[in-house]
């Protein structure tokens, strides 16, 4: 409940985002996101939830250094550095460097290269935020790296696999719902983990000197994370909820139990989506109980359809009927191994003759011989225990000699099947 809570409150700040997704650049999106971040971080210090916050700046650690020289990203950096000293308890003379350094640095370029600026003022260069950390924290922070990131390994391709959905424009609408809806299984788990992480961290600029994978790693779980909100919900969700509207009502117009549960799963799928992104989501709780309840209705009617189900008429009259019977049984065990045939009805009043050619790849050839075909109704019981009734094609291939052919080989499944009682083999 508590998830889907933070989730409503960072998919009111960014909603927007995702519906504007294909106006937008990744890089427009990306500051979006960082902004969204920014006041979420906020809510959690003014509630005093201390690591949340940190986690958050962490995980925006590398945005913020990207955009130290971007004029347009000025306002929000400095929220950013204000939330940093909040959240770690540090001065910002501390976070941005003080002005009496800048101009020493200033005063050391121009006697290096010997220039001047005239009467213009010069401006004081900002300091790259992780310039400032010390020693001791970068190496506490490297430390503490090495640990975590083991343990963050398999969740961070989870969140890198959605933060790449913002570039990866021709991404089909399954692949999208199964990356978001993976996120949000796995993002309770994970998070327990970087929690515990922004516990113990130093602030952001340490870390930042510390290790680059990790900042990379930081960046995806924010990124994905937000990402998977909004779009998600913006996006999936409703698209979702119509889907599974749609094929409920499908399913209830159907007349046939395989086409009731086919809809019905398809329905159960798309609420299951859903309730992935949003635990709480009314609608796809109804169309998730309407859907299992068409398919419990569909395994009874299949149930008595299974139950009248009976073996086809046996054709074939040639007085060689045993050795055919045999030999299609050889040969579709032969082909399918772990099924044992129980009865075989041949469906085909006689043998019918036929020339084939086909190009013979390996050899670069065309080759070709006559065969004589037969059709039959397999009775087979499978290893769970049920039977199966499978139509399927056997030939015999010409020897070259006179009228002679060779011994039945399967040829090819005739697409039809159906379950059967074992009662009812006869």
């Amino acid at each position: 409940m508590k998830r889907f809570c933070v989730a409503v409150c960072i998919f009111l700040v960014c909603a927007s985002f995702s519906v504007a997704h294909a106006q937008q650049s990744p890089h427009e999106i990306r500051m979006k996101i960082f902004g969204a971040w920014l006041e979420e971080a906020k809510k959690h210090l003014d509630a005093g939830d201390q690591t949340e916050a940190r986690l958050i700046l962490l995980g925006l650690v590398g945005q913020r250094m990207s955009y130290d020289r971007n004029k347009a990203m000025a306002e929000a950096c400095a929220n950013y550095d204000r939330l940093v000293a909040r959240a770690w308890g540090l001065t910002l003379e501390g976070v941005k460097g003080s002005a009496s350094e800048a101009k020493a640095k200033l005063e050391d370029a121009t006697s290096k290269f010997g220039f001047t600026f005239g009467k213009k003022k010069p401006s004081a260069p900002q300091i790259q935020e992780g310039s400032s950390a010390s020693e001791e924290e970068v190496k506490r922070a490297g430390a503490l790296c090495s640990e975590f990131k083991a343990r963050l390994k398999d969740y961070d391709f989870v969140f890198y696999q959605v933060s790449r959905m913002i570039d990866e424009r021709m991404l089909s609408r399954s692949e999208q719902s199964e990356r978001v809806s993976k996120l949000f299984e796995t993002v309770d788990q994970a998070k327990k983990v970087w929690l515990d992480f922004a516990a113990k961290a130093p602030q952001p600029k340490a870390v930042y000197a510390a290790d680059a994978e990790m900042v990379k790693m930081l960046d995806n779980y924010a990124t994905g994370f937000m990402w998977a909100v909004a779009f998600g919900s913006d996006v999936l969700v409703p698209e979702y909820l119509e889907c599974a509207k749609k094929a409920i009502a499908e399913a209830k117009q159907a007349k046939d139990a395989v086409t009731i549960k086919s809809k019905a799963d398809e329905a159960l799928k798309c609420a299951s989506t859903v309730l992935a992104i949003n635990a709480e989501n009314n609608d796809a709780k109804s169309y998730q109980s309407e859907a299992n309840e068409l398919i419990e209705k569909a395994e009874e009617m299949r149930k008595k359809e299974i139950a009248q189900n009976r073996l086809p008429e046996d054709k074939y009259r040639g007085k060689d009927k045993k050795a055919v019977i045999e030999g299609i049984k050889k040969a579709f065990e032969k082909r399918w191994s772990k099924e044992k045939v129980l009865k075989v009805v041949i469906i085909s009043p006689s043998w019918t003759e036929k020339a084939e050619a086909w190009e013979d790849k390996r050899q670069e050839s065309i080759e070709a011989n006559v065969f004589r075909f037969i059709d039959a109704a397999v009775a087979v019981e499978k290893e769970d225990g049920r039977c199966f009734v499978y139509y399927a094609r056997f030939a015999r291939p010409w020897t070259g000699k006179r009228d002679e052919f060779g011994e039945i080989v399967y040829s090819e499944s005739l697409g039809k099947e159906y379950e059967i009682l074992r009662e009812n083999i006869k």
